[in-house]
């Protein structure tokens, strides 16, 4: 088993609850990392627009979407509770498909910029 972190770089400030998104993250790597013996996670840190993109890689058998009538569980489950709270912050979750593994994605938006102070004129 094999974790990647990236570098620590500034990210923007995040219009989220700290605290929700860390129980998030360590609900989603421990599905990911319940899924196999020889796992391979990459977690990559990026901006895009008005979000912080938190992407969560790992080489897992591909997530199974439960159908309309079942019941979700396990990683699935975690994904729906997932993109539900991110909801509640203006965030989501996105998967979107590779040929190998899974990429989950947290699209945290970022906070309103504050405005810069009108500047007085001279008279």
């Amino acid at each position: 088993e094999s974790l990647r972190l990236p570098r620590p770089k500034p990210f923007p400030p995040l219009r989220v609850d700290v605290d929700a998104v860390h129980q998030l993250l360590v609900l989603l790597l421990t599905g990911a990392l319940a899924e196999g013996e020889s796992l391979h996670l990459r977690i990559e840190l990026r901006e895009e627009g008005r979000f912080g993109v938190i992407a969560l890689l790992d080489d897992a058998p591909a997530i199974q979407d439960a159908d309309g009538a079942a019941t979700p569980r396990g990683r699935e489950l975690a994904l729906r509770v997932a993109d539900s709270v991110l909801r509640g912050f203006g965030g989501r979750l996105e998967q979107p498909s590779r040929r190998k593994g899974n990429r989950v994605e947290l699209w945290l938006r970022q906070a309103p910029r504050a405005r810069k102070a009108r500047s007085a004129r001279a008279r």
